[in-house]
């Protein structure tokens, strides 16, 4: 488990943050750090680490939304709700439902409105939600994960708030899709519990060597999408 986690991070986020946004990454580091008090219920200790983010990256302010999820087994209306948050994702996609213009926040809303205009002018790429096999990989391993629930919890008892972290990082992708950067930025940033998630797949299948073999192969496909599609590493 050690090992597979140690290879989501570097196939993907030790690219993504630790070589290009350093204070993100760090950011991220103590967002991680405050997963296990979150779950067993020591609130403050969590908020510490989290305020301790928000010192470095002001995107960890959303974070703090964690703090009211319970890490109590997910219940059937909780597995419904998290299983139709991709097919709500593509639906609110395609119907080009945007939800940034209902955040009522006069700073926040300028600054979108700022980075819509930087979109208008062709500085951020469009969202893909079919070409992107980093996305795809992210939803097959949600879906995974959820219909093993029962299962996981006996080899991991935080992965209750880990799926409703999974699920919103999911959520946040196209929910914000309008706006690129808003998108990747909050998709990333709840996405990198996807360190410990991914990493449980290896207790799903049999026998083990296959697991990791699976493994190892999603985070290849990661590692080259990142290196040579997306030219992280320039």
């Amino acid at each position: 488990m050690l090992f597979a986690s140690v290879m989501v991070y570097v196939s993907h986020f030790f690219i993504l943050h630790d070589m290009i946004e350093i204070r993100v990454s760090v950011a991220i580091g103590f967002f991680l750090l405050s997963i296990k008090p979150m779950c067993e219920g020591k609130k403050k200790k969590a908020f510490l680490f989290l305020l301790m983010a928000l010192f470095f990256h002001y995107s960890s302010l959303v974070l703090f939304g964690l703090l009211f999820l319970s890490n109590n087994p997910l219940s059937s209306a909780w597995k419904w709700v998290l299983a139709s948050i991709v097919p709500l994702g593509y639906v609110m996609f395609f119907l080009h439902i945007d939800l940034l213009t209902t955040i009522p926040i006069p700073v926040i809303g300028q600054k979108l409105e700022l980075y819509m205009d930087m979109k208008e002018i062709g500085m951020f790429d469009e969202i893909y939600v079919f070409k992107n096999p980093t996305l795809l990989i992210k939803i097959l391993c949600f879906y995974v994960l959820l219909f093993y629930h029962d299962v996981l919890c006996q080899k991991c008892s935080y992965l209750p708030l880990l799926m409703k972290t999974m699920g919103i990082s999911l959520f946040c992708f196209f929910a914000f899709s309008s706006l690129p950067v808003l998108s990747g930025r909050l998709y990333e940033l709840f996405g990198a519990i996807d360190i410990i998630t991914i990493a449980l797949v290896i207790y799903v299948l049999e026998p083990k060597y296959v697991a990791k073999t699976m493994v190892l192969l999603l985070c290849s496909i990661m590692l080259f999408m990142d290196v040579f599609v997306y030219e992280l590493i320039r």
